[in-house]
């Protein structure tokens, strides 16, 4: 794999020769690397799979600088002059660097308070100096990192910059707003929930009380290297967006990893299995979807990728309303005004999905949609086209849990398998998780997701707990139930050794009433069963197996195998049974010991049928 060799020159200034120097280890494992492989060299090393590369960088000795009242709000004054006492160090050569780093110890000053005068002001106040990117020091890149008031999210931000990686757009939020005071300023730059380069907002919008609030906290605490002064230093994350890793440059991704696809067109349809960003594995984290007649900057470009809350992505938040949720997440490339093609984040997918399962992203005529998740292995499995009409599908899980055994008869199968024939007693439960698609949006965390409501043998489940009674020709039977308001799901228990049919029936409408889809599936409560445990009739059908390629029959060939539904159980076994005495007919006079084995073995599976 390629590399992009990087030579980082790390200048230390003190402006306030009355706090200690920090120890050179402490800076080494704040900035270049430490046990944890947290530092801020080590986060970038990590995101780009090694094709950063920081070798030969160098630390160099602290230095004193002075800076006055009118001088702490220029981090070129401050970079200038870290920068000239550096170079005056007997020996120093700060030729030959790409980019500068400057610490700045403390990065607080005491300054007038412009305030003074005012009932209850001091005459001065305490401020953070000027710190970030957007200068050069004798033509080199170059950013300034207040040691007291940044932390290890803000100096990997900065460091980014220096690197080449510009802001992050997305949703509209706070983060241009400098002064706290109204009137509220808000964009759309900072706006994304899912890259370190949104790091002054991460999307959260939340001064405004007459607009609606959304929260974006992607960070999580790492490692403080001891000595470090600044104890909020260890706030960490997110990772990079995949996204704009790639517009920066492809080659940082390894080639197994992005799977480089044209839009789909004609009603084409594509399904990707994606890991997540911040694994390891060579496996495909990111879909890169490409528009027909796409020019040189890529705008709409379209990226999936998925991120779990695995490396720099462990502060992403789970079953919350925070928008840096574990998720498929949808960017694309398009113009910010006065400020070129950047990336753009355009909505996510929750993963576990919720309600929605589709998102049809901005400025394409895409619908990506999470149709499998694997949370054991990491990944999900996405689905990407042009259209999606407008569904709400259930999904089912099934439990059965055992209450009383009765009528046992042990036997022995003639392969020398002691199977066991009784009656069994069962208490069912049944979990029903609705899900929509074709109502997917833009990604603005303002839509509110469709309204799912249920009803059991017709009749309305309301949120919380309860019982419905389910009219049968059989009798009426009562169930209970528990509807679960976040994720909407649905818990259906039957009591033991009852066995009836309920219609299940999930409806999806839009929040403004309008635009309902229904589905429905069944409760199916088994109550009980006579004959054979799975395991025993695995037992049973090994044995059959064998004693029937002993007279050159293929099972394959004759006996329809068991499935999910115990209905059609019952049905296969007396089909199976029945072309079980046909085969025994049509050998019992060549191979009379098999025969009589067969008749036994026919016999054992009649009891399932009893």
């Amino acid at each position: 794999m390629a590399t992009k060799r990087v030579k980082v020159g790390i200048l230390r200034a003190r402006h306030d020769p009355s706090v200690p120097f920090i120890a050179d280890r402490a800076c080494i494992e704040m900035m270049m690397t430490n046990p944890a492989h947290e530092a801020v060299f080590d986060y970038w090393a990590n995101n780009t799979r090694g094709y950063l590369d920081f070798r030969d960088s160098a630390l160099f000795p602290w230095v004193d600088i002075a800076l006055d009242a009118s001088e702490v709000g220029s981090r070129e004054v401050h970079g200038q002059k870290a920068y000239d006492a550096a170079k005056a160090l007997p020996g120093a050569i700060l030729d030959g660097f790409d980019v500068f780093l400057v610490l700045v110890h403390p990065g607080t000053a005491v300054v007038p308070n412009p305030d003074a005068g005012k009932p209850g002001q001091p005459a001065t106040v305490v401020t953070g100096l000027d710190g970030g990117a957007g200068y050069n020091l004798d033509n080199t890149p170059a950013c300034s990192l207040p040691v007291m008031t940044g932390d290890h999210t803000f100096f990997c931000h900065e460091f980014g910059h220096v690197l080449g990686f510009s802001h992050s757009y997305g949703v509209v939020n706070n983060g241009i707003e400098w002064d706290g005071k109204p009137p509220w300023d808000e964009g759309t730059v900072y706006g994304d929930p899912y890259d370190l380069m949104s790091s002054a907002s991460f999307g959260t919008r939340n001064r405004d009380a007459n607009k609606t609030v959304w929260i974006s906290t992607p960070t999580f605490k790492g490692m403080l290297p001891a000595g470090w002064p600044n104890p909020n230093a260890a706030s960490m994350g997110p990772g990079l967006a995949r996204a704009h890793i790639h517009q920066w440059d492809p080659q940082a991704l390894p080639p197994g990893t992005v799977r480089d696809m044209p839009y789909p067109v004609g009603g084409a349809m594509y399904r990707v299995r994606l890991v997540g960003a911040g694994r390891s594995s060579q496996a495909p984290s990111l879909l890169v979807l490409r528009p027909p007649g796409e020019d040189a900057e890529g705008r709409f470009r379209c990226y999936v990728e998925y991120r779990s809350k695995n490396g720099w992505d462990m502060g992403l938040h789970e079953a919350t309303d925070n928008l840096a949720r574990r998720a498929v997440v949808v960017h694309t490339l398009n113009d910010a005004t006065g400020d070129g093609v950047r990336c753009w984040y355009r909505g996510h997918i929750v993963v576990p999905t919720e309600t929605d399962t589709d998102l049809a992203p901005a400025f394409t005529l895409l619908v990506v949609r999470v149709i499998d998740v694997d949370e054991d292995a990491g990944a999900v499995e996405v689905e990407i086209g042009t259209s999606s009409p407008r569904e709400i599908e259930i999904k089912a899980r099934h439990f059965q849990s055992l209450l009383l055994t009765s009528d046992e008869e042990p036997m022995q199968t003639p392969c020398g398998d002691t199977i066991v024939s009784a009656t069994r007693i069962y208490q069912s439960t049944s979990l029903y998780r609705a899900s929509t698609r074709g109502y997917g949006d833009a990604g603005d965390p303002g839509v509110v997701s469709p309204v799912i409501t249920w009803t059991v043998a017709d009749q309305p489940i309301a949120p919380g707990t309860g019982t419905v009674d389910v009219d049968t020709p059989d009798g009426t039977f009562t169930l209970q139930y528990e509807l679960f308001a976040d994720p909407n799901e649905l818990a259906l228990v039957a009591r033991g050794g009852e066995r009836y049919t309920a219609t299940v029936m999930a409806k999806a409408t839009e929040s403004n009433g309008n635009s309902s889809r229904t589905t429905t599936d069944t409760f199916n409560p088994i109550g009980w069963t006579t004959g054979f445990t799975v395991h025993d009739l695995t037992l049973l059908d090994t044995c059959l197996a064998r004693k029937l390629r002993r007279v050159f029959v293929r099972p394959l060939d004759w006996l329809l195998p068991q499935v999910e539904d115990d209905g059609l159980n019952r049905m296969y076994d007396r089909i199976n049974q029945s072309r079980l005495r046909e085969i025994l007919r049509r050998v019992v006079d060549q191979y009379p010991t098999q025969a009589l084995e067969l008749e036994q073995l026919i016999e054992m599976r009649a009891r399932q049928l009893r």
